[in-house]
């Protein structure tokens, strides 16, 4: 079982559903090219640290696997809409992990907002997600092909599209993740977690207080000598399936 299959948005279709496309530079950039010039690096980079990550057109059939993330670009007839959002089923922590992966997009600059949630059809049924079996499962839409300024952002930030997914699946595998900023930098998303069922966090949080987090906490702290000192990282995935970690807002 591979530990990520990444879903390569519409490739490589020629007729039907084969992608939107926008203009960057003066040049029309497909789709199906920037999920490619995504996932292609992206399972690479996994590989290089450790996770088992593998690409799959869209029209192969899919392994079984840990995560299944489909990577998109949104498309519209009005150049106006814009912003990213994500999709998911109700299985699992697939919204903890989407919520995490749109913090990490948040935090690399992404300067076009999120749209809801699963708030088309299309997201929250994606047809990736009845062809694979996946503990969790998401599905990107990274923003609009069709609006100038997402597109722009886009493709002149692919290592940072890159590195949003690189950062939130080390995050929830507990491998080598990038830590996260301080509390006082985490609070434009409205989502709470609160550390619990963990003598030892209990008491490093009976000592800094509670902080509003919009993703999981995923490393703990732990008192020594009557300060807090880092303990390490642990995957978000771990955390959640231990029950130290829970979403309250």
């Amino acid at each position: 079982m591979h530990d990520v299959v990444i879903h390569l948005g519409h490739c490589n279709r020629t007729r039907g559903a084969t992608g939107t496309s926008g203009i960057y530079q003066g040049e029309r950039r497909s789709e199906q090219a920037f999920v490619k010039a995504v996932g292609y690096p992206l399972a690479e980079e996994l590989q290089r640290l450790g996770i088992d990550g593998v690409t799959k057109l869209a029209d192969e059939s899919l392994p079984r696997c840990e995560v299944f993330v489909a990577l998109h670009q949104d498309g519209s007839t009005s150049s106006s809409a814009r912003g990213s959002s994500v999709g998911y089923p109700s299985i699992g922590q697939s919204a903890t992990l989407a919520n995490l992966w749109k913090a990490n997009y948040a935090l690399q600059g992404w300067p076009s907002g999120f749209r809801g949630d699963n708030y088309t059809k299309a997201l929250r049924n994606y047809y990736g997600f009845r062809r694979v079996h996946a503990d969790e499962k998401f599905l990107v839409e990274h923003g609009f092909a069709t609006n100038a300024t997402d597109q722009a952002w886009m493709w002149g930030n692919l290592d940072k599209v890159i590195r949003s997914h690189v950062d939130t699946l080390t995050q929830w595998f507990g491998v080598n993740p990038t830590p996260l900023p301080p509390a006082s930098q985490e609070n434009n998303m409205g989502v709470r977690y609160e550390v619990f069922d963990d003598p030892i966090a209990k008491k490093a949080w009976a000592m800094w207080g509670p902080i509003d987090k919009p993703y999981v906490d995923v490393y703990s702290k732990y008192v020594a000598g009557g300060e807090i000192v880092p303990k390490g990282w642990y995957g978000v995935r771990d955390a959640v399936a231990a029950g130290t970690m829970i979403q309250v807002g």
